[in-house]
């Protein structure tokens, strides 16, 4: 099945079925669980363009005008954790780290891989900090650092903190 696109301001997201963007649109709050009307997916656009202008005004750091986020939706953990032992390097003699991975972040492709089935706004919220601090100029904190920041913004958005989701 060739990869579609839907863009935003700031994001373009590459699917594979129509079925995932829908999934990613509910698991995010914008409709309700289950069957029904299709979500609105220009709710989904501004919820992701909403939650990066958030988060980068937290961080107080921008990535520059026209730095564009991928975001890469797959089915599942497994899907995600495949693509990540494959980014990097991971064949069949070395075995990956045991281990859900819901989502990362890869700044040279500048891109967030998500699994679908496991996507939660706190999740979303982690990595688009990985993205803002990576893009964005100056100094690079430590690993360390830039995760202590991605797991701060994801508890805001988790306990409600975040003016841009409202659970």
């Amino acid at each position: 099945m060739p990869q579609q696109l839907f863009h935003t301001e700031r994001v373009d997201v590459v699917y594979d079925r129509r079925e995932h963007l829908e999934e990613l649109a509910r698991r995010l709050g914008i409709a309700p669980p289950g069957p029904g009307a299709p979500p609105d997916l220009g709710a989904l656009a501004l919820r992701l363009d909403d939650m990066l202008a958030e988060i980068t005004r937290v961080l107080q750091r921008r990535p520059p005008p026209g730095v564009r986020l991928r975001l890469r939706l797959l089915p599942d953990a497994l899907a995600v954790r495949r693509e990540h032992d494959a980014l990097t390097g991971r064949g069949a003699r070395t075995p990956a780290p045991r281990g859900w991975l819901p989502a990362f972040y890869e700044p040279r492709r500048r891109t967030l891989y998500l699994s679908v089935a496991d996507a939660r706004v706190g999740i979303l919220a982690h990595e688009l900090t990985h993205f803002v601090i990576s893009e964005s100029p100056g100094g690079r904190p430590s690993e360390a650092f830039q995760e202590s920041l991605a797991r701060y913004l994801e508890e805001r958005y988790l306990s409600g903190r975040s003016f841009e989701f409202r659970p």
